[in-house]
């Protein structure tokens, strides 16, 4: 997996799924799935017709319960699994309004950490993006704050 930071590659392909940083203050919001107790960022796969800010919005409502201030691109998310490339958008915005999960045949509950929940959490499929997310989402709050309106100049990778 590669985060791709500031303007879009190149070649990005078709965006497919969203994760969603919801923060408010200095902590980040995780939802737990229902079927396995981890607690991941929320996200999912882009509908056919949405785009990948409405898919942003819809799963953060289903999984979370939460609205946003503002959103914006944090970064271009590139991954490969089964002999499959796929490409990704991390969404990063200030929570407006937090709820209940309206998805509860997915996730159980939602919860604002301050700290990555690994005590809390098995490790999943997502652990390593869902950490590399987090910290970058950290990074940015740290250094002046939230919602800057334009995306971040830095471009990095994680593996």
């Amino acid at each position: 997996m590669f985060l791709h930071f500031g303007d879009p590659p190149e070649d990005v392909g078709k965006i497919e799924f969203v994760n969603c940083v919801a923060y408010q203050q200095n902590q980040i919001l995780f939802c737990k799935w229902r079927d396995n107790d981890i607690w991941v960022l929320p996200g999912g796969r882009v509908d056919p017709g949405e785009t990948a800010e409405e898919t942003a919005h819809r799963e953060l409502l289903e999984e979370t319960g939460a609205t946003l201030k503002n959103l914006e691109v944090l970064c271009y998310i590139h991954c490969f699994m089964y002999n499959l490339e796929y490409w990704g958008i991390a969404y990063f915005g200030e929570i407006k309004e937090l709820g209940t999960p309206s998805d509860l045949n997915e996730v159980s509950e939602a919860k604002l950490f301050s700290n990555f929940p690994e005590n809390l959490s098995k490790q999943g499929p997502f652990a390593n993006e869902n950490r590399a997310l987090y910290r970058a989402a950290i990074r940015r709050l740290s250094v002046g704050g939230g919602f800057r309106g334009k995306r971040s100049p830095h471009r990095c990778r994680h593996r």
